[in-house]
């Protein structure tokens, strides 16, 4: 049997000792980073139970957990940066924002979530004093599957009824705290109005998925 030529004997016995690369380990996300996707909002509970919005969610367009506004001008309102924890099973977001110059810090605290869910609470108190300025609310959000034709990356879109003209509201947020855009639609996509609960029906279970 031919010998094989020492540079290419070298070359595979230098290969067999190099010791295998080991992958760099995989970072989770944050939970309060949501999967790209259709989301439904539902308030459970506050002066607005029973409301529900759906938002096409894809990294870098739009947020689907709760009301927290970016840091920047929003029409009269200013807001500070969320400042977010991660806490056993969820995590928390707190947010000063002063509107006509009264502020207010907005707490939520969410159990669940970017994949399949979360429940959140959320609180709006006085920074100073403490005391709360709202109704405490519950909200829950959940992934009910891929975003419909009808809405791109970044749209929200409120379900329970139709404005006064029968039509439904797509609102697209605006960039830098910029005003938002609005379109309508005559009739809700199939897969979104089977979403919809009729007005004044109880909502689920409030325990995340």
């Amino acid at each position: 049997m031919r010998s094989l030529p020492a540079l290419a004997l070298g070359l595979i016995l230098a290969a067999c000792g190099r010791p295998t690369p080991t992958p760099a380990p995989q970072t989770a996300a944050p939970p309060w980073v949501p999967t790209a996707g259709l989301w439904l909002q539902s308030f459970v509970s506050g002066e607005q139970a029973g409301f529900q919005t759906v938002t096409c969610f894809a990294p870098g367009h739009g947020d689907v957990f709760g009301d927290e506004r970016p840091p920047e001008t929003d029409g009269q309102m200013t807001c500070e940066a969320v400042q977010r924890s991660v806490t056993q099973g969820g995590w928390t977001a707190d947010q000063r924002c002063a509107l006509r110059g009264s502020a207010g810090l907005y707490q939520y605290v969410a159990q669940g979530n970017g994949t399949e869910g979360a429940l959140v609470t959320v609180n709006i108190i006085d920074p100073q004093t403490r005391q709360p300025l709202s109704t405490p609310a519950q909200v829950r959000f959940r992934r009910v599957g891929a975003c419909p034709a009808a809405m791109a990356p970044g749209e929200v879109m409120q379900i329970n009824q139709p404005g006064p003209n029968g039509r439904f509201s797509v609102m697209t947020p605006g960039a830098n705290g910029a005003p938002g855009t609005i379109r309508e639609l005559a009739a809700l996509p199939p897969e979104i109005a089977a979403l919809r609960l009729p007005r004044g029906s109880p909502l689920p279970p409030t325990t995340p998925r």
